[in-house]
């Protein structure tokens, strides 16, 4: 996909010290609904790890229970044979021991599966960092071309209304300045006779 570990320089204690971007409500609000392949891929990968994770640790638990019951099976039944009289199923103990070794076995197994975990949870969440910070960075470039755009037409429009607001300073100059004009030379009475008529006229024109 892509790396950014070494332009980040980021060290194991370091992703240690990271938050769960996934369950991060500040990261959540902005890219939970983000339609982008790369954060839902290393999303989904997260999750899965974080299952696995949780189901390694329940089973985990329940062989450590057997385990204690199968510890207290053998010692039950060592003491049966040890002090019971006419107690002498040795093949019972027998079994049981064999069933400790085998969940000793896959215990074993289980814890070290668990102590993988933490490694992997942080990779992955150091996948949706990256993915985060490539989606991120691409979105602004995007975003920044898309306000280019919008500053070069509010440019435009600025210009237009300067044009449109000189043209209409320089039409109500012209109109008070002859108005004036001929008021001066007719006098009151008569222009306001022609206003009359004009507003007649244009009653007219509007019917």
């Amino acid at each position: 996909m892509y790396n950014i570990l070494g332009a980040l320089n980021m060290d194991e204690k370091t992703k240690r010290d990271l938050p769960m971007f996934n369950e991060l409500e500040g990261w959540l609000e902005i890219f939970d609904g983000v339609d982008n392949d790369d954060i839902k891929k290393s999303r989904k990968e997260y999750e899965q790890i974080k299952a696995g994770e949780s189901e390694a640790r329940k089973q985990f638990m329940k062989l450590s229970s057997e385990k204690k019951e199968s510890m207290k099976e053998i010692l039950n039944l060592s003491d049966r044979l040890n002090n019971e009289k006419g107690f002498s199923d040795v093949k019972a103990l027998d079994r049981e021991k064999k069933n400790l070794e085998k969940i000793n076995f896959d215990l074993d197994n289980v814890a070290f599966e668990v102590e993988q975990y933490p490694k992997k949870v942080r990779d992955a969440n150091f996948k949706i960092l990256e993915a985060t910070i490539h989606y991120t960075y691409e979105e602004i470039k995007k975003r920044q071309e898309d306000n280019d755009e919008i500053n070069a037409e509010m440019v435009e429009i600025r210009d237009r209304l300067m044009d449109l607001y000189q043209k209409r300073t320089e039409n109500d100059d012209w109109n008070d300045k002859t108005y004036l004009f001929l008021h001066s030379i007719l006098g009151s009475s008569l222009i306001e006779k022609i206003d009359d008529a004009d507003m007649e006229l244009v009653d007219e024109d509007g019917d």
